[in-house]
């Protein structure tokens, strides 16, 4: 059993995801001196890297990269119509 809200579009949770780290980043690293030496490093990415490629890859996943459907929760009927709409129009 999952603890996601159902009302929640996947790639809301995973922007979600991916904000949440930087905030606990930021709050484990709250030393003024690290953050500052920190943020002049190339690779400050690397600490969330995870939840960034799990954000990108959702978004190469759809061939249409985002859309309406990613912000606003439809019902699985219409979400999927919609959806449906969507796939046909690519293809042609």
């Amino acid at each position: 059993m999952t603890n996601r809200d159902p009302n929640q579009t996947e790639f809301t949770r995973k922007f979600l995801d991916y904000y949440d780290c930087y905030a606990r980043y930021f709050s484990i690293a709250d030393e003024e001196n690290r953050l500052v030496n920190d943020l002049k490093k190339s690779d400050i990415n690397l600490v969330c890297f995870h939840e960034k490629y799990q954000m990108l890859t959702y978004m190469r996943e759809n061939k249409w990269m985002l859309h309406k459907q990613d912000f606003d929760k439809l019902n699985p009927t219409v979400e999927a119509l919609f959806l449906e709409k969507l796939n046909n129009a690519y293809d042609k």
